[in-house]
């Protein structure tokens, strides 16, 4: 493996200048950007009145956040500039200290458990979710290895070696218990595969495999399938166990065409459980109605279409798998946040990217859009900027 490493910059393909040929794409810049105001909007409205009554301080929530898109724009900016290629080398140390976190999060005194899950790390006074840095480590782990020459030639043994640290985290985060995560990651995954020329008959025989683990887990585990049985029918106890998804309904539904105006929701007021994290996309529907639903659900279809679009221009094997990932993970956990909070899926505890509140969910976030826009970087479009003119002459004629 360490020898895949080291020889990864050279077995690419890499472009002949030390930087890439061309600036970062700035429609994807420039989305990434609108989706984190929204978030800084709406996490304002949706934790004003909860910050006032828990810490006499509306804007607490609101400041914590801002300081996370600081952080998150450093990380989105160090991410941008980073050599790609020189990721690889270090993938193991990644790998290795991301299960090192996630097993922290199941001791007993550095492990912090809330509303049930024990997926926080509290270490000297700040507490950060190890399973969010799962995302990026697990898209740059299978990006350097799939993405190698030298992998399609490797037995069927070496290949499997290749997935047990995946197992591994992915093992360790389903324990926390993460159900919404351990999905996200399992789907990005599928995807990863499929990009990098897995036959279709082992995908969809592992998508099988995994919807009937789904099953017997929720079977076998008394909370998952109580949390299935009041996704089905909420009402069978509103003051329970379906009170969130009725009043998450409430709060859609209310919001009308043009919604009741920002700061205005009712749900907010106490009734909306977690209103400015999992649930936050209800405040925006009833504050700004049909229209704003549909501002965001198009802001992330063109960031998932700009992913895309640079995944399969991308002119390296590395560099397309990567990309796939790194745009599977939030692409995937915004549908399914959208889709929970709408009654499509049950309740599985993500946060909405860019948007919900979370310090660590944010700057990994942004970070991985740095990485993302990195790639672009190396992708010709007919909307892009003139490309920089230190690159060589080699260069241009392969872009021509």
């Amino acid at each position: 493996m360490a020898t895949l490493n080291e020889r990864m910059a050279d077995s690419q393909g890499m472009l002949p200048d030390s930087k890439p040929p061309y600036h970062v794409d700035y429609v994807l810049l420039y989305i990434v950007a609108l989706l984190t105001l929204v978030g800084l909007i709406s996490v304002l409205s949706s934790s004003a009145h909860v910050a006032q009554s828990q810490i006499n301080d509306a804007s607490y929530y609101f400041k914590k956040q801002l300081t996370g898109v600081v952080a998150g724009v450093i990380a989105m900016y160090l991410g941008s500039r980073l050599d790609l290629y020189r990721l690889p080398r270090w993938i193991k140390f990644m790998m290795g200290g991301t299960i090192l976190l996630v097993v922290c999060t199941h001791l007993p005194v550095i492990g912090v458990t809330v509303n049930g899950s024990s997926n926080w790390v509290n270490f000297l006074g700040f507490r950060f979710q190890p399973s969010e840095l799962s995302k990026p480590v697990l898209a740059i782990y299978l990006a350097a290895i799939l993405g190698h020459p030298a992998f399609p030639r490797l037995d069927n043994i070496a290949k499997s070696v290749v997935l047990i640290p995946v197992a591994m985290l992915m093992f360790l985060i389903l324990k926390q218990p993460d159900l919404g995560m351990t999905t996200v990651l399992g789907i990005s995954i599928l995807m990863i595969y499929f990009a990098a020329g897995t036959a279709y008959w082992k995908i969809f025989s592992v998508i099988g495999v995994g919807l009937t683990g789904f099953m017997l887990l929720s079977i076998s585990t008394p909370y998952q399938w109580a949390r299935i049985e009041y996704w089905i029918n909420p009402w069978a106890d509103p003051q329970g166990k379906g009170f969130q998804l009725i009043q998450s309904m409430i709060a859609i539904g209310s919001g009308g065409l043009v919604g009741n105006g920002y700061g205005q929701s009712v749900q907010k007021l106490f009734y909306l459980p977690e209103q400015h994290t999992d649930f936050i996309f209800s405040v925006i529907a009833e504050e700004f109605g049909f229209l704003g639903v549909l501002l965001i659900l198009l802001l992330f279809a063109l960031l998932t279409q700009r992913g895309i679009m640079i995944a399969c221009k991308s002119p390296t094997p590395y560099l397309k798998l990567l990309a796939t990932g790194l745009i599977c993970t939030v692409s995937m956990q915004a549908f399914i946040n959208l889709a929970v909070v709408s009654g499509v899926l049950p309740t599985t505890g993500l946060t909405l990217p860019f948007i919900s509140f979370g310090s660590t969910s944010l700057v990994v976030t942004l970070g991985s859009m740095g990485l993302l826009l990195n790639i672009s970087r190396y992708v010709p479009t007919s909307l892009r900027s003139r490309p920089q003119q230190t690159r060589s002459a080699s260069v241009e004629g392969e872009s021509a």
